[in-house]
This record gives C-alpha cells, structure tokens and sequence, in this order.
C-alpha cells in the first residue's frame, strides 16, 4: 500500500500525487481523464479509464417465447448495448422485450435472426430523476387502487398501463445501477425493488376490487397504508430517521386485524373471502415496505451515512 499525503491549493482544493509507474504503465500525462467513485466503505476508488462492466454484445439461442424474454430482460440489465437473437420465430419475444424495455428497438430483422439495440446509455441518464419517476408512478398506482375500492371505480385500463411503466423504470434503473459506479447501491437496488414490489400490489388490488367496492372502510385502511410508504420513502431519500413510523405500523397491522377479520368470518362466499384474503395481504406488503424503508434510512445514519444520495421525493 502506497501512503500520501494530502496538499491544499488554490483555497478550496485539495490534491494528492500518484505514483508515477502507475501513470506511465496506463500512459497517462498532465490534462488526461482519470475517473473516481465513492465504493461503500468511504474509500475512493481510481481508474485510468472508464470501466466497462457487462457484455456489450449478447447473442441469445432462440428457447422459446418466454424463455427468450427472460435471456433478453438479463442481457439488457447486464449492460449489452446489442442483443442478437438466433433462431425461427423470434418476433414475439423480441417485440414483447421492445415494449417491455426502455430504448430497446429492433434494428435488423432476418427470417432466423432479429438485432435490436439499446439507442439510450445509462450514462446519459438522471439516477435521482428516474427513482423519483418510479416513485410517482407506484404512488399514482396506489392512489387508483384506494379510488377503486372506495368507490369502485373502473381503473384497470390506467393500472396496466402504470404498472407496465414502472416495470420499465425499475429494469432501466436496474441497468444503470449494475453498469455504473454508484455510491450505496445496494441500498439503492432495495429501494427500487421496493417500489416496483409496491406497484405490482397495488395494480393487483386494482383487479380485484371489483369484488370488494365499494366499502369506504376498506378504503381508509387502505390509504393508511398508502401515508406510511410516503411517509417512509420521505424519510429514507431525506436521511432522517423516522421512528414514530414502526409504532405507526403496528397501529395499521392492529387496525387491518380488527377491522378486517371479522369481515372475513362473517362472509359466506368463498368468493369475497378470497378477495378479502388478497386484499389483506396486498395491503400488507405495502406496510412492510414502509416498514422496511424505514430499517433502510436508520441502518444509513448507523454507517454514518448522513445525506442518502437519493434527492428527496417532491411532485411538481
């Protein structure tokens, strides 16, 4: 291990020397570009050039429909700027993957071969901007889920089209995260995670709730659940801590347990329990991931992280 010192220039600046075989091994010299990234643990790490990380070229055997989605999805989030997919009959996956995956388009197409390309690059891309795109997207999705059990209201068409949106973000966030030199990623993978793990819930309970509206109680329960994952996200993308937010939880389990279970007991159609069950759970999952973020944000000020890279979440 080499040891510097630092030097302060220029009354604001301070600068460190490298070692010269280093520079003269990667042919570096005064005015060329050398990239740095904060790793986890505080340290800095320092390259000569750009690292590249992922294959920038894919070529995937054709294995049926779905299975030739799922190898596309991966290559994509891996960083492969070109997927070639061999074989007859691949235009369903390849065009379900166009749909699925942000700037992905289809450049070449052959009877036993199609090329699609990713015409945008993650470097190009707001981080900040896109978490908080899919933040509003999976809150816009809850707040359609409480109008269609409160007033049964007919969201569905809306619902696929957001949750589609959100899936999108989160495999495009996905990207730029494995494929970049982020600060505190794994934080930042749980946190899209739970997003889009909060849209798909919430577009599931836009499904079903034609069976159970509407019945503004369960709406209210519902738009609880719906304040602590704001309320918890506010916390983990401001870095502070907020502990009132794990007794809320609990008052939110107790208010679901007394409200909906005699729902439940009393009801005679197996078809409505069902609901109700899915209801519950949904409702549930939504909790949790308040509950989570909330260990996030305090797990953060623990490691001394005291301003979370993630800006903090405010609509326009």
């Amino acid at each position: 291990m080499t040891e510097r010192k630092l030097q302060f220039t220029g009354g604001s600046s301070f600068i460190v020397s490298l070692p010269k075989d280093w520079v003269s091994k990667y042919g570096l010299r005064a005015g060329s570009v050398v990239y740095m990234a904060t790793e986890n643990d505080g340290s800095l790490r320092l390259s000569p050039k750009k690292i590249e990380a992922g294959p920038r070229e894919c070529v995937i055997d054709q294995a049926g429909a779905k299975n030739t989605l799922r190898r596309i999805i991966a290559a994509y989030v891996a960083g492969a700027d070109t997927i070639v997919v061999k074989g007859k009959d691949t235009a369903e996956a390849c065009e379900e993957a166009r749909l699925r995956l942000s700037g992905l388009e289809i450049v070449e197409e052959q009877r036993e071969k199609t090329v699609m390309r990713v015409l945008i690059h993650e470097e190009e891309l707001n981080f900040n901007v896109l978490m908080k795109r899919l933040y509003i997207v999976s809150e816009v999705l809850c707040n359609l889920a409480i109008r269609a059990v409160s007033k049964r209201e007919d969201v569905k068409l809306e619902a696929q089209r957001r949750d589609n949106d959100a899936d999108r973000l989160y495999l495009l966030i996905m990207r730029c995260l494995y494929n970049g030199t982020c600060a505190n990623s794994p934080i930042k993978t749980l946190t899209a995670k739970g997003m889009e793990r909060v849209a798909d819930h919430a577009e599931l309970l836009c499904m079903t709730t034609a069976k159970l509206g509407p019945d503004p109680v369960l709406g209210s329960l519902l738009k609880d659940a719906v304040q602590l994952y704001a309320d918890a996200f506010k916390s983990l993308t401001e870095g502070k801590p907020d502990e009132s937010i794990y007794d809320r939880c609990d008052a939110v389990k107790k208010q679901f347990q007394a409200k909906l279970m005699p729902l439940i007991q009393k009801e005679p159609r197996k078809e409505k329990v069902l609901a109700l069950e899915g209801f519950r759970e949904s409702s549930m999952s939504i909790v949790n991931r308040a509950l989570s973020f909330s260990e996030m944000a305090s797990n953060l000020q623990a490691m001394g992280v005291h301003t979370h890279e993630l800006e903090p979440i405010t609509k326009a």
